[in-house]
């Protein structure tokens, strides 16, 4: 069934060449140029408290690293897992792409690995080496998890613009 509901991608929080969150319904994309630090993860840490009180049947983070980011700062890292540790319980999904390939991405998937271990978390969280793979697997999790229905055609779509958003 179509729906206009692309069209509701709604910006939160930017600050240019660094990163932009963005919400659809009660999925947060996280859209990551540079590694993430320290003061951008307690900005991020804002909205996901937003979005965890107008959304109690939980939500769903996409992180989209793009492949010139960095790997995030020591405080970023942790402040991502104050941030598992404090949702594990209210996220449906969270989803990891890494642009790119070789060390790079590989140092990046230890980093995500090593902050989840360190919390414990068991949430639906999987890495992913592309689009196709995570548009195959979120839209099917998210509605188990929420109730809440994305096609894989508008989750596509959703995922084009905040990938085209200009840096």
């Amino acid at each position: 069934m179509p729906s206009d509901r692309v069209h509701e991608l709604v910006l939160l929080d930017a600050e240019p060449g660094h990163f932009a969150a963005y919400v659809w319904a009660n999925i947060l994309f996280l859209r990551w140029w540079q590694g993430g630090t320290g003061p951008t993860f307690e900005r991020v840490a804002r909205i996901r408290e937003r979005l965890d009180g107008e959304h109690p049947e939980g939500v769903s983070v996409v992180y989209l690293v793009a492949a010139s980011a960095g790997l995030p700062t020591p405080e970023a890292r942790a402040a991502v897992g104050q941030l598992l540790a404090r949702y594990r319980d209210r996220r449906a999904c969270l989803a990891v792409v890494f642009e790119g390939e070789g060390f790079w991405a590989s140092a990046q998937r230890a980093a995500v690995t090593n902050v989840r271990m360190q919390v414990a978390d068991e949430s639906a969280l999987s890495i992913f080496n592309n689009l196709p793979e995570l548009i195959a697997w979120l839209p099917k999790e998210h509605r188990k998890r929420t109730l809440v229905s994305i096609s894989g055609d508008e989750f596509r779509t959703l995922l084009e613009r905040v990938t085209a958003a200009v840096q």
